[in-house]
């Protein structure tokens, strides 16, 4: 701030006034040269002039324009000034009443619409429930995951017996045999079997395949026909050969000899078989074999058929001998022994 000093200032008296701005500092006056200014002497000094008293100024409201009906008596409303009430405002109230008396009217109105139309589609229609996803269970706490088991369907139970599975018969003679014959047995006993095979004699002996149907028409399964002629030795051994077995008979001047060929199944040897077989021996069911009663056994003994060893036994009767052995995986039982080597000759052995 600049020390500027008024003019004509007494030394020790008060300083001149600085502005800052380099413009002349303010002047003391002297307090004798200052004259007072009042409200008295304004209203003398108007009097003297020829003015009259002086009035207090009100300044002007900002009122708003009122629509004033053409050619009606009203006026417009008076104004509110300086906080006064006016007639005027009762209608603002009764309006204000009315627009509240409208509006719970249409509450009503609304609540009552939703209760006798709204709610009831809802009621008769629920809104779908949201689908609860099945949460996986936790892994068991050796880290292995459980998976959930399938399904258990319960399969209809048939009265109905099951039937076997249909066998088709392939013959095991790579040389097909003098002729071929498909016997039908209406019942599957030893009776039959000897019955359906004529023991009848040729001059010139004839070889002979036979297939053994049922009364259904379908093959006989070997296990089947071992059941009614040597039960006692197959019981145990039925299922470790083939079900379609291929029959013969050979007959010569002596009469009709029968014989059979099954192959064991994949995984079967002889040695597994071959002490079942065996029991034959002891407990009489070769002769069932037979077409008539064999006669008397004169014993067992080893013997061969072609390059096979082989297992035999003679009986009393001309021609009656029971020949069983085993030509690689095939079993051949014969009741004659030329029979038998007449078989192996078929087999291509």
């Amino acid at each position: 701030m600049e020390n500027n000093q008024f003019p004509n200032q007494p030394s020790g008296g008060p300083k001149p006034l600085g502005t800052g701005e380099g413009e002349v500092p303010l002047q003391n006056i002297p307090v004798e040269n200052i004259t007072m200014r009042t409200m008295d002497s304004d209203v003398k000094s108007i009097k003297e002039n020829g003015g009259g008293n002086p009035t207090p100024y009100i300044p002007k409201q900002n009122i708003p324009p009122q629509n004033i009906p053409m050619g009606g008596d009203q006026f417009p409303p008076a104004q509110n000034i300086g906080g006064n009430s006016f007639p005027n405002e009762e209608p603002k109230k009764n309006k204000g009443v009315l627009i509240g008396i409208i509006s719970f009217l249409v509450v009503i109105g609304l609540g009552l619409l939703g209760y006798f139309f709204v709610y009831p589609i809802f009621k008769n229609n629920p809104p779908p429930k949201p689908e609860v996803k099945q949460q996986t269970p936790p892994p068991a706490p050796d880290n292995k995951v459980e998976k959930p088991l399938p399904p258990v369907t319960e399969k209809p139970t048939s009265t109905e017996p099951q039937k076997p599975p249909q066998i088709i018969h392939s013959s095991l003679f790579k040389n097909p045999a003098d002729v071929s014959s498909e016997i039908s047995l209406s019942s599957v006993t030893l009776g039959a079997y000897q019955s359906s095979l004529q023991n009848t004699t040729a001059d010139v002996p004839l070889f002979k395949e036979i297939v053994f149907k049922g009364g259904d028409n379908n093959i006989i399964p070997f296990a089947s026909l071992m059941e009614v002629i040597a039960p006692q030795t197959f019981s145990a051994i039925r299922d470790s050969f083939n079900q379609d077995a291929t029959f013969f008979t050979y007959t010569d001047s002596k009469g009709t000899w029968p014989g059979l060929l099954v192959n064991l199944k994949p995984g079967i040897t002889a040695s597994n078989v071959q002490s079942a077989i065996k029991s034959m021996e002891q407990n009489g069911e070769a002769k069932n074999f037979f077409l008539t009663d064999p006669g008397t056994a004169t014993g067992w003994s080893d013997g061969t058929v072609g390059s096979f060893s082989a297992r035999y036994t003679k009986f009393s009767k001309d021609g009656a001998s029971f020949n069983y052995f085993f030509a690689n995986n095939t079993l051949v039982i014969s009741t004659n022994y030329l029979g038998a080597k007449e078989a192996l000759l078929k087999l291509g052995l």
